[in-house]
């Protein structure tokens, strides 16, 4: 640890993993980019065209920000890896080259290595798939498959831009939760213990999906899968089935949902740490020298994430607008027009522009409610990281997560009964609102459907400004009845967003009728391009 201050050394000690965090912003503050002849360096004009269809594919699959590069590392992998003759050598520049031309990827920056590198990843995955094959079945094959995929996508992301200030920010917050967090339930091994706590933070802080959870486990389990020379194929094949089995149990372990709603509390803690860092990371330590500049610092950091959250809000409301408008007046000409004349002998214009234009507004009137946190919350951020940065060892913040109580079989179908009557109740009153508005049943199951999706996105996209709340909104009776009647609206919302790719027809037409042929449109263009320009270099 660092001494700040002789006179006062036990309130001015610096906690050692906020040393260590500046320290990983400060290694790689200046990106050094590797000698021009060697950069990878496409054409504009092709690219505009990647990045102007990865802009319209985006816009119909409703999707995190953060995760838009890894899902189409995803769906490029899942188009070529299937291919017959594939190799690294065939997958992996192709890959390189769609990121930079869609803007997922820097252009005249990255070094030709960086394709090299990918070679030899996906050789690796390829080999253990290969292998894979002798012992298990088809079915089984195509699951591993799948998932395979998805971990591989996660490590060629980590290749393209290295993930280690989001690793030691995790591993500071790790080293702060993990004194403060008890878990009593003896149930638990200690070993599962940390792995959720981990895995926990990975979700909450970086908002890791299920592919970049399971690639962390993946390591976990192969210890020296990264190690290319070191890992014996085979070996993993044969064990394959049991670490596959042991990473499902960790991510649906129950551990993790009693972290997680702990761990919200400690999001917007680290991530002004992270700001205040990233800002000057060569001067950092000086401002945590200094209590009175790092409170300055702490609240116009917080101020900046306010309006950050602001502008967020915003773009994923217009996003989702943009996606509600699209996909209610496609589904109004193609299923809710035809269903109105083939039920009704007519149609009726007000259920069809209700239906069209109920959703996006909605969702507009739910972001206008939504709103940043205030001056209080911002005096606990300035207290929170204090404490973590001078009296970390003093702090007296203790959770304890206990062994839960095992509801009764009576209270538990009591329970599911009133759930029941409440699920039917809420969605019969909106049944008998839409009947009064002379709506058929095909328009009322359109309604609902696009009712519970609005409910649940606008959850989703709260979450970027809940997420800066470190204190909790008080409960009032207009909360509870409203929380009462919502519930089932909102879990069937869940639904459909965990199977909407499923049933997304546009994700579907973009993915697998028009995202090959025009990548391949994109590439004879960039081959087209670079061979002009090659004679006109022979001109001079």
């Amino acid at each position: 640890m660092n001494e700040l201050n002789s006179q006062d050394q036990k309130v001015y000690t610096l906690f050692s993993p906020i040393v260590k965090l500046v320290k990983v912003f400060k290694d790689t503050e200046n990106k050094v980019l590797p000698p021009e002849d060697s950069r990878i360096k496409l054409n504009t004009v092709v690219s505009k065209m990647s990045l102007f269809y990865e802009k319209i594919r985006n816009a119909v699959d409703y999707e995190e920000e953060h995760l838009l590069r890894e899902r189409a590392i995803r769906r490029n992998l899942k188009r070529t890896m299937t291919l017959p003759n594939r190799s690294g050598k065939i997958i992996a520049k192709p890959l390189v080259l769609d990121m930079v031309r869609s803007g997922y990827l820097p252009n005249n920056e990255l070094s030709e290595d960086i394709v090299t590198k990918g070679e030899i990843i996906i050789d690796k995955y390829l080999g253990l798939i290969d292998r894979i094959g002798k012992y298990k079945e088809k079915k089984e094959k195509v699951e591993l498959f799948e998932w395979l995929v998805n971990i591989l996508s996660i490590e060629l992301d980590d290749l393209f831009e290295t993930k280690s200030k989001e690793d030691s920010l995790v591993e500071c917050m790790y080293q702060v939760v993990s004194k403060d967090i008890v878990v009593t339930d003896s149930k638990y091994s200690e070993s599962d213990i940390k792995i959720q706590l981990y895995i926990a933070i990975l979700r909450s802080l970086i908002k890791a999906d299920i592919a970049r959870v399971g690639y962390y486990l993946w390591q976990l389990y192969v210890p020296n899968w990264r190690e290319a020379e070191e890992i014996d194929l085979t070996d993993v094949a044969q064990k394959i089935g049991s670490i596959y089995q042991k990473i499902q149990m960790q991510i649906k372990h129950p551990l993790g949902d009693l972290y997680m709603r702990i761990l919200r509390k400690y999001n917007v803690i680290f991530l002004i740490i992270q700001d205040i860092i990233k800002d000057e990371p060569a001067a950092a330590i000086d401002v945590w020298k200094n209590p009175a500049l790092l409170e300055e610092k702490i609240r116009n950091a917080t101020k900046k994430r306010y309006k950050i959250s602001k502008v967020k809000l915003r773009r994923s409301i217009v996003r989702s607008i943009i996606y509600l408008l699209i996909t209610k007046m496609v589904l109004a000409v193609l299923l809710e027009l035809p269903l109105d004349w083939l039920i009704e002998r007519e149609l009726n214009i007000i259920s069809i522009v209700i239906n069209v234009l109920f959703p996006p507004a909605l969702m507009f009137l739910i972001g206008l409610f939504i709103r940043v946190p205030s001056m209080k919350n911002t005096d606990k951020i300035v207290q929170g990281i204090k404490e973590i940065s001078y009296q970390f060892d003093e702090r007296q913040v203790l959770h304890k997560i206990k062994k839960q109580l095992k509801r009764s079989v009576f209270m538990t179908r009591a329970f599911r009964v009133v759930y029941t009557i409440i699920f039917t109740f809420t969605f019969g009153m909106i049944f008998y609102g839409l009947h009064n508005l002379s709506f058929n049943i095909a328009s009322m199951v359109i309604f609902i459907f696009f009712l519970s999706l609005v409910s649940f996105f606008s959850i989703r996209i709260s979450q970027s400004a809940r997420e800066l709340h470190i204190i909790e909104k008080k409960a009032n009776v207009f909360t509870f009845f409203k929380d009462f009647f919502s519930l089932p609206i909102l879990h069937f919302g869940r639904w459909l967003s965990n199977n909407l790719n499923k049933i997304n027809f546009f994700v579907i037409l973009f993915d697998f009728v028009i995202e090959a042929p025009f990548k391949v449109l994109v590439d004879i263009i960039d081959e087209w391009t670079t061979y002009v320009e090659e004679k006109k270099e022979e001109l001079y």
